[in-house]
């Protein structure tokens, strides 16, 4: 599709300078043998108008300033039924069943028990005779001592004498009481707890759980975009020319070929041709933007005297001149990436000024396919 936008201001502007044409078809100041030619000769049909707009303005005039306005496309809010997750059957554990009761439980059973008990025991001393007592003689004095009544002479006198015994002190235990072996009895004890008690078994089960759906709002279009022509009565057409720029773009093989269809990992080669019109001025600061659709990656691009990088899904030229009635040829080659579920997809050529003034774009449909 090629942009037509600059010219058709172009055109419009030189309605103002020229005057209308004489009925014989010579133009008030100009040659008299220049034939006047209808303003709109060269002027394309524009895609994409609304139903029942001309591709032309209507009933345009000399002087008049009549814009393509955009309609943007009508849309409507619809609500569908989505199911977002699929019936699906599965096994399900059911788990068992318990209970609770309370039991007797013995803590420590009966016990019999053999103990002694020590024996009493006392202390007590006795005298135990250490030596018995003994006789023994002393000479005493007797005082009457001399001749006795008959005749006997007294002499020496002894008298006898008992010695007393002599005793010792002993200490000796005496047992009160024997020990005694004595038995013991302690009874079991007890105590009520609760125990857990299974009441039913556990089991698998086959369930099938349900699909999932859910209202989701899309959007539906109505009507689509499209353009009509509207007359600008407060435009004011400048005097001097415009630059009208002509640009087109076309998809080839790599060696320059037509190719139909690209498939995935293969290389498109874009031609695009920028030119002048004849009555345009100069116009020294120029570039290209071109915008790649996700599916397509830049690999190179050259051109007449322009260098033209980029990386990804964008690239861009060198600023270059472009003089009235010349051409400028670029050339960019990119590789399929990807394939879009419609198979087709659109690379954007912007030609624009060095400040990003936009002054004519160009888009190049490309039909992709997924290799054998």
């Amino acid at each position: 599709m090629r942009s037509i936008w600059i010219r058709f201001v172009a055109l419009f502007a030189a309605l103002l300078l020229v005057p209308a044409c004489a009925a014989g078809g010579a133009c008030c100041g100009c040659e008299a043998e220049a034939p006047c030619e209808p303003a709109v000769a060269d002027v394309e049909p524009v895609s994409d108008m609304c139903e029942g707009e001309p591709a032309r303005p209507p009933e345009a005039k000399p002087g008049e300033a009549w814009c393509r306005v955009w309609s943007p496309p009508e849309y409507k809010t619809v609500t569908e039924r989505v199911m977002v997750k699929p019936a699906v059957r599965k096994k399900l554990w059911i788990p068992p069943e318990y209970g609770s009761r309370m039991k007797i439980v013995c803590v420590s059973p009966a016990k019999l028990a053999e103990t002694m008990r020590p024996g009493l025991y006392t202390t007590r001393t006795k005298d135990v005779l250490e030596c018995p007592p003994t006789e023994y003689v002393e000479k005493v004095d007797c005082a009457n001592g001399g001749k006795q009544a008959d005749g006997t002479v007294q002499c020496e006198c002894y008298q006898k004498k008992v010695r007393g015994p002599t005793f010792r002190t002993e200490t000796e235990r005496v047992c009160l009481q024997p020990a005694q072996r004595c038995l013991s009895y302690k009874p079991a004890e007890y105590k009520c707890v609760e125990e857990r008690v299974l009441l039913k078994e556990g089991f698998c089960q086959t369930i099938c759980e349900p699909a999932q759906y859910e209202d989701r709002m899309r959007q539906v279009l109505v009507k689509p975009g499209c353009w009509r022509w509207v007359r600008n009565e407060d435009c004011e057409v400048p005097e001097e020319s415009l630059p009208a720029l002509e640009v087109r773009m076309e998809d080839k093989a790599p060696d320059g070929s037509d190719a139909g269809v690209f498939k995935m990992g293969t290389l498109v080669r874009y031609d695009l041709v920028v030119l002048s019109d004849v009555a345009s001025k100069s116009m020294p600061n120029l570039k290209v933007i071109f915008s790649l659709p996700e599916h397509l990656e830049f690999v190179e691009g050259s051109g007449t005297g322009i260098t033209v990088t980029g990386a990804g899904q964008s690239a861009q030229s060198a600023v270059f001149p472009l003089n009235a009635s010349e051409t400028k040829e670029l050339q960019l080659i990119a590789r399929v990436i990807g394939v879009p579920p419609t198979n087709l997809v659109q690379l954007e050529a912007s030609v624009q000024t060095e400040d990003g003034t936009e002054l004519a774009l160009e888009t190049e449909s490309t039909t992709l396919a997924k290799g054998e």
